[in-house]
C-alpha cells in the first residue's frame, strides 16, 4: 500500500484542508473553495501509485469521504459555476479528469449533505 508516500500524504492533506474548512464545520478556516478542489483534482490526477488506495483510505472515517466529495464537488461545481471563464469552471474542468459522471447519479447526489454544503460555499 502507498499511503506513506508523499502524494498520499498531499492529497489527504489537501483532503483535510477541505472537510475541515468552513464548508463542513462551522468554526473551519476559510478557504478559497475553488482552487483547494482543484488541487485536490490535480494531486489526484497526478498520484503515480494504485488509485483503489485513496478510494479506501483517503477520509474512510469522515463524512465526507474522499469519493463523495470529489462527487458532490463536481456535480455542486457545474450547478454553481460563474461562467466558463471562472475560478469555479477551472476546478469543475480539473474535477472532471478524476470523475466521470453516470447517467442518473446527479440525482441521488444533490440529495447528499456535502453537495448542498458546497452549493452554500460557492
Amino acid at each position: 500500500m502507498s499511503v506513506e508516500t508523499p502524494e498520499f500524504k498531499s492529497i489527504e492533506r489537501l483532503y483535510n484542508g477541505i472537510v475541515k474548512s468552513e464548508v463542513f464545520m462551522i468554526d473551519g478556516p476559510e478557504i478559497d473553495l475553488p482552487y483547494e478542489l482543484g488541487e485536490l483534482a490535480r494531486a489526484i490526477r497526478d498520484y503515480p501509485h494504485e488509485s483503489e488506495d485513496l478510494w479506501n483510505c483517503v477520509g474512510e472515517y469522515e463524512d465526507p469521504c474522499l469519493s463523495n466529495l470529489i462527487e458532490s464537488a463536481y456535480w455542486a461545481l457545474a450547478h454553481c459555476h460563474r461562467g466558463q471563464w471562472s475560478a469555479e469552471y477551472a476546478a469543475l474542468s480539473m474535477l472532471g479528469e478524476v470523475f466521470e459522471p453516470g447517467v442518473g447519479l446527479e440525482d441521488e447526489i444533490v440529495e447528499s449533505p456535502a453537495y448542498g454544503l458546497l452549493c452554500d460555499a460557492l
